[in-house]
């Protein structure tokens, strides 16, 4: 609880009090005053139906960020296999629909000046403090099969992955199964903010490959364990006040200011 409390009180200061050249903290103080009480009232119904819409919302902050800046257009939806959504790195990003009910009530209070981008920026703030766990989450099987069956050729399996660990895998995802069975990607620590993830990508308990690499280059090795050393909790760096950091940095990029976007009045489509 007290780590939660600690980083709940690291990311409202991050989100709340800064700014750094356009962008600012309370943009819309004047001309949309009740923007953060109809995000976060939508994000809260979200979580409290699933809490797993906490991580989604993180996620698909993540991939929309993470592609050409954070401009929404991950939401854009033409029903088109070139859509950004349906792009191979993601699969499995969901959200949209919370994101559009909160545009809808946006729109009704303060019809065309709160950003699809800005919307999904502070669903994901809001899920942070309404579920503060990072390291919780599920993935699917679909994104397991290479990793458990045909590592590095098939028949092979991921050598990294500890072999009691290996046969729990392929019994949750046997091979030809079914790929949307979903498994928690933080073994044993699935619904609690700590450096757990960490532990496991040592052991051999890592989920997806992506995370056991980081134990695999001599470079983020070193960062692993400094976050999981002896005494790292008293002489180490902060993974949740690096954490949150990251995050506010990550919502910087790219972010389209003054004339350079447009709002739309439903997030999946162009007006």
């Amino acid at each position: 609880m007290a780590r939660c409390l600690k980083l709940l009180a690291i990311v409202v200061t991050c989100l709340f009090g800064l700014s750094q050249g356009k962008l600012q903290v309370g943009f819309y103080k004047k001309s949309c005053p009740n923007v953060e009480a109809i995000v976060r009232g939508v994000v809260r119904e979200a979580v409290v139906a699933d809490e797993n819409n906490a991580p989604v919302l993180m996620r698909l902050n993540f991939h929309d960020c993470f592609v050409e800046g954070c401009d929404g257009s991950i939401l854009i939806d033409n029903g088109l296999e070139t859509d950004e959504r349906r792009a191979f790195g993601h699969q499995g990003v969901r959200g949209f629909d919370v994101i559009e009910k909160a545009k809808a009530q946006l729109e009704a209070a303060c019809p065309g000046i709160v950003s699809c981008a800005d919307i999904v920026a502070m669903a994901a703030r809001d899920a942070v403090l309404l579920v503060p766990a990072h390291t919780i989450g599920t993935t699917a099987c679909f994104f397991m099969n290479q990793r458990l069956y045909n590592f590095p050729a098939p028949g092979g399996s991921d050598p990294s992955i500890n072999p009691n660990f290996l046969q729990e895998l392929k019994t949750t995802c046997p091979q030809n199964g079914d790929v949307n069975v979903r498994l928690p990607m933080d073994q044993g620590s699935e619904h609690t903010f700590d450096t757990q993830i960490l532990e496991n990508i040592k052991a051999g308990f890592a989920v997806l490959q992506s995370d056991a690499s980081l134990y695999q280059d001599e470079s983020t090795k070193r960062i692993v364990d400094s976050y999981t050393g002896l005494l790292s909790p008293f002489f180490g760096p902060s993974f949740q006040a690096d954490f949150a950091a990251a995050m506010v940095k990550m919502g910087r990029i790219g972010v389209l200011t003054g004339s350079k976007g447009r709002i739309r009045r439903v997030c999946s489509s162009f007006n």
